[in-house]
């Protein structure tokens, strides 16, 4: 898709809506690499691009665009299925309630359930992990109790 809009097709032009469809399939794939696959074009997606024509001249540009909490979401869930993917996914959610304080993007009660569940797949138990979880999402969240 980036690459025909690129060459100068504009009806393929990528939105949000198409790179978070692809980033979920990747998370969803069950493949070792769908989640370093849903990170990489996240990380693709913000940076600009442009096509050169025969003179060497911008022909096309596709701007940055910038991820949703799904976009996120996806990438987290892709590594909370994974053996070992709790490390990727507490820095995520910590990224998340960095934004939440600046007010840019507020991690959801499914960030934190993707980190629960990551913490599930660890080969020793993580119950100070977990509590840990528990105590930021309800600060976060604003939940007195669950």
């Amino acid at each position: 898709m980036e690459r025909n809009y690129l060459k100068g097709w504009s009806g393929v032009q990528p939105n949000i809506i198409a790179y978070s469809a692809a980033m979920q399939a990747w998370a969803k794939s069950g493949l070792q690499q769908g989640p370093q696959k849903a990170e990489d074009l996240m990380q693709r997606m913000q940076q600009p691009q442009y096509s050169k024509n025969d003179d060497n001249h911008s022909r096309r540009s596709l701007l940055g665009i910038s991820p949703t909490l799904q976009c996120y979401q996806a990438i987290m869930d892709a590594h909370a299925r994974k053996v070992g993917g709790a490390k990727r996914v507490l820095e995520i959610l910590s990224l998340l309630e960095k934004m939440a304080k600046m007010e840019v993007m507020q991690p959801s009660e499914r960030s934190y359930a993707a980190a629960l569940l990551a913490l599930t797949h660890q080969p020793y138990a993580q119950s100070d992990q977990a509590e840990d979880v528990i105590r930021r999402m309800k600060e976060c969240l604003g939940i007195e109790e669950l």
